[in-house]
């Protein structure tokens, strides 16, 4: 297995295991809506794309990125998606496992523990639309 790969499951394993003691009730106060989730989901993808828009016309940001892979380094800073991958799996892990917790657990659900699937959600629609939007720096790799 690639140093790398490892070091992704290590992480995204590390915050699983976390999340199985993280306390169960809602913190936020007022409530969170869904028009909350909403904003959040939003501004994440849009605050992605406009971090790895400023590093497109960043002059010493390398001439061709590396479209997401497992086996990268996420910690590179010449290709920046890489690291924005890992931090969407993670907040996916995340969520999972306190959705699961949830579900176990005899605590109603509410809408704050979806905040983590939100944003790992929209980071990885960030992370298509960059892709998408700034394919002059994937053209090679295609």
């Amino acid at each position: 297995m690639n140093k790398w790969k490892f070091l992704r499951f290590a992480l995204i394993t590390c915050v699983a295991v976390s999340s199985l003691f993280t306390p169960l009730e809602p913190k936020a106060n007022p409530a969170i809506n869904l028009s909350a989730l909403g904003v959040i989901f939003v501004f994440t993808f849009l605050a992605l794309l406009f971090v790895v828009g400023m590093q497109v016309v960043n002059p010493l940001s390398t001439k061709v990125w590396h479209k997401p892979d497992w086996n990268r380094n996420p910690f590179s800073l010449e290709d920046p998606i890489q690291f924005f991958h890992l931090a969407a799996y993670i907040m996916l892990v995340q969520g999972a496992v306190v959705l699961f917790r949830l579900l176990l657990s005899s605590i109603p659900f509410y809408l704050e523990s979806l905040v983590p699937f939100v944003i790992g959600a929209g980071a990885l629609i960030g992370i298509k639309l960059a892709m998408l939007l700034f394919r002059v720096k994937y053209a090679e790799n295609t």
